[in-house]
């Protein structure tokens, strides 16, 4: 098990953050989803953020997870699998992400610089980034596939990037690579449900 300090697990050397609060956050917190179980609190039916920016259904056995290490100007929540197959997701929301000089195709080429950056062996989905209808707005999503390098776990993952205003959002899913077929079942359940606020 693995607690919020999982960088040092990852990567004894840490990471380059360079571009600002949105590539400090959301995927490093993904990525230690798939090896994490510890469970804060139970989560049932529909959430809604805090701050009241965004709401979204929470699958059938999953829990709020533990809550995020980010930085400041961001904010997240995860969500983890109580029961069967680890496949967690989280969103972490960011304030003025990059300055304000970002459009939704820059973060989006952030974000799959980051997956690079984290894994070895990364492969995208041959769709690249799909342009989606995102609780009513469009969003980039991707697919990857690659492995975590101290541990040599191979990891899924499947990111969804928004940009609304000057707040950008993030949900994020990671598995273990033999949960491939479960974790598009869990994420598309979720990102469907998505709403802003």
């Amino acid at each position: 098990m693995l607690s919020v300090q999982w960088l040092g697990a990852l990567d004894k050397e840490g990471f380059g953050m360079t571009v600002g609060v949105w590539k400090r956050s959301f995927l490093m917190v993904a990525l230690s989803l798939c090896l994490m179980s510890t469970v804060a609190q139970a989560a049932t039916t529909p959430y809604s953020d805090p701050a009241g920016r965004f709401a979204l259904v929470i699958p059938d056995g999953y829990q709020q997870g533990v809550p995020l290490a980010v930085p400041d100007g961001a904010t997240g929540v995860q969500f983890v699998s109580a029961v069967g197959p680890g496949i967690n997701f989280n969103v972490v929301t960011a304030d003025d992400p990059m300055n304000s000089q970002a459009g939704l195709d820059q973060l989006s080429l952030a974000a799959t610089a980051e997956v690079q950056q984290l894994l070895t062996d990364v492969q995208f989905g041959q769709d690249g980034l799909v342009l989606i209808n995102f609780g009513g707005q469009n969003a980039r999503q991707f697919t990857y596939v690659g492995t975590a390098p101290n541990s040599g776990v191979r990891v899924r993952g499947t990111i969804v990037v928004a940009l609304r205003g000057n707040t950008s959002y993030s949900l994020a899913f990671t598995a273990r690579d033999e949960n491939a077929p479960i974790l598009a079942e869990k994420s598309a359940a979720v990102i469907s449900s998505f709403n802003f606020k």
